[in-house]
């Protein structure tokens, strides 16, 4: 840590480790702190605190020097963005020059790539400072591995409670965020790996509407399914993210114009809520997800109680797409009887989708999917947007058997709904359960509804303090 940081955060009453875009872009812009000494605060904690949990796959330390030079030029110029100068991570399966892209497998331990993704590109534009890349789950979690978070990084520990999962595949980007390494990081989602770590380990995600995000640099785990987004401490730096890296879908009014809207017209928004949730969900989790309930009523009373209807097809052949189209991306490896990956259940399950018959495929994509987006747009004729338990039990252990996705638990069917049919959700802390672990909740809305979702999340934020939690170390 240089001189400076170390000045910045004896002066400052709050410490920067902790705080927001805009607290950081105001620091930086007052001079109080440079993006130098952000980057190199952001790498020694990421060195440091992230090993522990295994959230780091590579340090990019020289790009971030160089990125954070840059930065400083802009700032000097006057023509900074929001994001200038604000160090950040990204998952392991985003190309990114400076280090390997290995998608967590040891298969690709020392690739290297010449090129960034199109949402790096978009960041390094916008001179934001790239410090690391993040473990994920092997391959994305493709092939669903018996241990929670297989890879060549080590299982995500979580921050809260280092015996349990961190949640995955993005998991590193949810150790990282909610340690206070970074102030977001960028994940993928295609059957809940934004969702999943966001809720586990106490932050906030976004999963965007499909095709919002441009995934040119991406890993392809399903082409029909996958989707880039951020993951942050709140729901205002999600959006901040969110215009820089998918600018088409911020325009209009600005970010606080949006809460101001929802605010405004918060008795008029339709609130789907099931009546069965609270009892669905482990009884540890119900105290808070009550509150959070509660909490969210006080901002948004108007509740129908409409549920999405309960076809577990929509778990089945989420699983049967990702099976078979992870199974074609991979298909020169999987026939090496020499390749090998952390979790031999995966590469079974993997292996599998080689040999998988057309029929089981065409069934999925043409007929379930479709079915995924009639059920949502018969609730939205009743309803703005779907609120639920963003998961329905605390963290698993990590010598845990990874348990499956429950067709009789409403959040586990949108999860799996939500991602068939491609539409926007936000995962957002709502407390602690009984043992002092995160519990989240998750509103999805139509196609194209992400800065709505954001803007209620962010009033929901305003009013409460859950998103302020801190994990105990």
């Amino acid at each position: 840590m240089t001189r400076g940081v170390v000045k910045y955060m004896a002066d400052t009453p709050v410490s920067l480790r902790y705080a927001g875009v805009a607290e950081l872009s105001a620091a930086l812009r007052s001079r109080a702190v440079t993006p130098t000494e952000l980057a190199e605060e952001a790498i020694r904690l990421l060195d440091g605190v992230g090993s522990r949990y295994n959230a780091v796959a590579s340090l990019l330390p020289d790009r971030a020097q160089h990125e954070a030079i840059v930065a400083e030029r802009m700032l000097a110029s006057g023509n900074a963005g929001a994001l200038c100068g604000i160090p950040y991570a990204v998952k392991d399966l985003f190309a990114a020059r400076g280090g390997p892209t290995t998608w967590g497998s040891a298969a690709f331990a020392n690739r290297y790539l010449g090129t960034d993704a199109t949402v790096i590109r978009r960041l390094t534009a916008a001179s934001s400072v790239l410090t690391a890349k993040l473990s994920m789950s092997e391959f994305a979690g493709g092939g669903r591995p018996a241990m929670p978070g297989a890879s060549m990084h080590g299982q995500g520990r979580n921050p809260w409670d280092p015996r349990r999962y961190s949640g995955g595949s993005s998991s590193g980007s949810g150790i990282a965020v909610a340690c206070g390494l970074v102030p977001f990081a960028l994940g993928t989602e295609t059957g809940g790996s934004i969702l999943g770590p966001a809720a586990f380990s106490g932050v906030t995600g976004l999963r965007p509407t499909y095709g919002v995000v441009p995934r040119k640099g991406v890993m392809t785990l399903s082409w029909t399914l996958d989707k880039p987004g951020p993951l942050s401490r709140s729901a205002d730096d999600c959006a901040a993210v969110m215009e820089v890296i998918a600018p088409r879908s911020a325009t209009g009014k600005a970010f606080e114009e949006v809460v101001d809207d929802v605010l405004g017209s918060r008795r008029r928004i339709r609130v789907a809520f099931s009546e069965h949730e609270l009892a669905e969900a482990a009884p540890n989790i119900r105290t808070a997800l009550s509150a959070g309930i509660e909490a969210f009523r006080g901002i948004m009373p108007t509740f129908r109680n409409v549920e999405l209807r309960r076809n577990p097809r929509f778990i089945e052949d989420l699983e049967e797409i990702v099976r078979i189209e992870g199974a074609y991306g991979l298909r020169a490896h999987l026939r090496d009887q020499e390749f090998q990956m952390t979790d031999a259940r995966q590469r079974a399950t993997l292996t599998s989708g080689l040999d998988a018959p057309a029929v089981n495929y065409l069934e999925a994509v043409r007929s379930t999917i479709p079915l995924a987006r009639a059920s949502f747009a018969q609730v939205f004729r009743e309803a703005d947007v779907i609120l639920s338990a963003s998961r329905p039990t605390i963290a698993p252990r990590l010598d845990e058997v990874r348990p499956p996705r429950d067709a009789t638990k409403m959040s586990d069917l949108l999860r799996a709904a939500g991602n068939l049919a491609g539409l926007p959700g936000v995962s957002m802390p709502c407390g602690l359960s009984d043992e002092g672990l995160p519990v989240g909740l998750q509103l999805i809305g139509p196609r194209g509804s992400d800065r709505l979702l954001l803007g209620i999340a962010a009033a929901f934020q305003r009013t409460t303090s859950f998103h302020r939690n801190r994990p105990p170390s």
